[in-house]
C-alpha cells in the first residue's frame, strides 16, 4: 500500500511538473478573465450613475425653463393687456381704461335705454 500510495504521489508530481505551464497558463487566463469582468462591471455601474445624473439635471433645466418661460408669458401678458379698471373721479364720472371698455358700456347703456321705452 506504501508503494502504491508513492507511485500516486510521484505521478502526480510528474504530472504537475509536465504540465506546470499548462496550469500556470490557466490560472493567469481566469485571473485576466476576474479582472475583465469586475472592470467591467464598475464601468457599467458608473454609466448607469452618470446617465440618472444626466437625467435629473436635464429635468432640472426643463423645469427652470418652463418656469422661465411662464414667467415671462406672464409679463407679457401683462404689459399687452392692460388691466380692466374703471374709475371715478371727483365729478362723478366714470373714466375707462380702454376703448374697447368704453364701447362695451356704451352698449349696455343703449340696451337698457331700449329696455325701458
Amino acid at each position: 500500500m506504501d508503494g502504491d500510495y508513492a507511485m500516486k504521489k510521484q505521478g502526480i508530481a510528474a504530472f504537475l511538473r509536465r504540465k506546470q505551464y499548462v496550469i500556470a497558463g490557466a490560472i493567469v487566463a481566469i485571473a485576466v478573465v476576474g479582472t475583465t469582468m469586475l472592470y467591467s462591471d464598475k464601468q457599467e455601474t458608473e454609466r448607469k450613475q452618470m446617465e440618472a445624473q444626466l437625467a435629473e439635471e436635464m429635468n432640472e433645466k426643463q423645469a427652470e425653463l418652463a418656469a422661465e418661460e411662464e414667467t415671462e408669458a406672464a409679463q407679457e401678458a401683462s404689459t399687452v393687456i392692460p388691466p380692466k379698471t374703471t374709475t371715478k373721479n371727483d365729478a362723478g364720472i366714470t373714466q375707462f381704461q380702454s376703448e374697447e371698455e368704453l364701447a362695451e358700456a356704451l352698449n349696455k347703456k343703449q340696451a337698457q335705454l331700449k329696455a325701458e321705452e
